[in-house]
């Protein structure tokens, strides 16, 4: 499998979904009113140039994957949705 992949630059993305989607499903995962609050740009602005621009990049572009082809072109990874790894996570630790 190495070959296939060297010096080949492939986007990846296993799920891609709204973060108000994100709350609903780790609420319901692990068993908590989890909130979705989306950051401000004035916010963004205040902690870093870095943060800005990655804000500000998410905003207007977006990660573009398109992640049906990549399943079809990669069947052998091991793709799954988010909701998938979240229940795979121990979420136990938000007890402590």
């Amino acid at each position: 499998m190495r070959d296939r992949f060297l010096g080949l630059r492939v986007k990846i993305a296993g799920d891609e979904r709204p973060g108000y989607e994100c709350a609903e499903i780790l609420s319901r995962v692990t068993g908590r009113q989890i909130e979705y609050v989306p950051i401000a740009r004035d916010f963004a602005r205040k902690q870093s140039e870095d943060f800005q621009i990655l804000w500000q990049w998410d905003e207007q572009v977006g990660t573009q994957v398109d992640i049906p082809a990549l399943r079809r072109e990669y069947p052998e990874m091991r793709w799954h949705s988010f909701e998938e790894w979240a229940k795979q996570q121990d979420w136990s630790r938000l007890d402590k």
